[in-house]
């Protein structure tokens, strides 16, 4: 059985708008901008099993990239998150750290 999600090819690399990338801070960025978080996932694992074939390890991580109301935003996909559309997935992100920034203010709040 395969370790890879079985990903159209039409969905390996997009140069511009919403998509999926792989980037460490010591491997840097894979060189791809993908459509679906299934071909990210691919590319991440590939970069994986690479490292750990000569001795070493990936620091790649999945991001989403897309712009919301003309203003290009990134986030990293947290772990164990299936995601859809990028734009959608990009959406939620902010939203979440939206709705955390306001609760933690809101627990500061009740501290003084």
């Amino acid at each position: 059985m395969s370790k890879y999600v079985p990903v159209p090819s039409s969905e390996v690399e997009v140069l511009t708008g919403d998509r999926f990338e792989c980037r460490g801070d010591v491997r840097g960025h894979c060189g791809h901008r993908h459509l679906s978080y299934g071909a990210a996932v691919n590319c991440r694992q590939d970069d994986r099993d690479g490292c750990n074939f000569q001795g070493g390890y990936s620091d790649r991580q999945i991001w989403v990239c897309a712009e919301i109301d003309g203003v290009e935003h990134e986030r990293e996909v947290p772990a164990g998150h299936w995601p859809g559309d990028p734009h959608v997935v990009l959406e939620q992100l902010i939203y979440d750290e939206d709705l955390a920034r306001t609760n933690h203010a809101e627990w500061l709040s009740t501290l003084e």
